[in-house]
């Protein structure tokens, strides 16, 4: 902002002679104007507000000071916490982007795209990709599991003709072991501060035995369920750090 005045009273001042402008780092908000012998001090309004806070604890301490924001209120969303710094002008912004992990986002997918696997598959990713989850007794029945095909034929011989029937058996060994439902532990986000916020998934389990797989899945609608939860607590604890103070919304400004 302090640019472009002085960038707009240069070209101004390119139509009268004599004008010379002068500024200087130790007051940033103020250009001075010569014309002749006369010296005017401008004032200038600093540069308005659009800091990005790395975390938690940063934007608390930046909501409790008066000379950064006057009049705040905040807006938990999704995907960032947003601070109008002063209510009745609502001109400057900071915020904190909400980062999800890769563990949420995996379950995400799982909702809106189960998959098919064997189960040594199935157990390398609820042990590598959606590790301390608490689900450890899903991945041991999985490792356990154990895929048979069986089969009988009898064969009739007649005159001029051959047949051959078969009938073939598909059976899971220790299928009674693994669970239709089990949740799994996730961290929504990565952001600073913001780890602590964890969810509990609800996953769904389905054996084919004829094709020899597993299918996981999310539950439908899990992810909003948890989410909402997550970003609800993450209000509260605003609330409660500002000491009720600054009011705290669920949405976007």
């Amino acid at each position: 902002m302090l640019a472009e005045l002085v960038r707009e009273l240069v070209g101004l001042g390119r139509s009268s002679t004599g004008v010379e402008f002068h500024t200087t780092p130790e007051c940033p908000t103020k250009v001075w104007v010569q014309h002749g012998d006369v010296l005017e001090e401008i004032e200038v309004q600093p540069p308005l507000r659009r800091h990005r806070l790395a975390g938690f604890h940063d934007l608390v301490a930046a909501l409790k000071d008066p000379a950064i924001a006057p009049a705040p209120e905040v807006f938990v969303a999704k995907d960032r916490v947003a601070v109008l710094l002063d209510r009745s002008k609502r001109h400057e912004v900071v915020d904190v982007v909400l980062t999800e992990t890769k563990r949420l986002q995996l379950c995400m997918d799982l909702e809106a795209r189960p998959r098919s696997m064997q189960p040594k598959d199935a157990v390398k990713m609820l042990r590598l990709e959606l590790h301390s989850g608490n689900h450890q007794h899903v991945i041991d029945a999985l490792s356990n599991l154990d895929f048979q095909r069986t089969s009988d034929g009898r064969s009739q011989v007649g005159h001029g003709k051959e047949s051959l029937g078969k009938s073939v058996e598909a059976r899971v060994q220790q299928a009674d072991k693994v669970p239709e439902k089990f949740t799994v532990g996730c961290p929504v986000w990565t952001t600073t501060g913001f780890t602590r916020y964890g969810v509990t998934i609800e996953f769904g389990v389905f054996l084919n035995p004829e094709a020899m797989t597993v299918e996981l899945r999310v539950l439908s609608d899990e992810i909003e369920r948890v989410r909402n939860l997550a970003l609800g607590d993450v209000a509260n604890d605003l609330r409660e750090a500002l000491e009720g103070k600054v009011p705290v919304f669920l949405g976007t400004p």
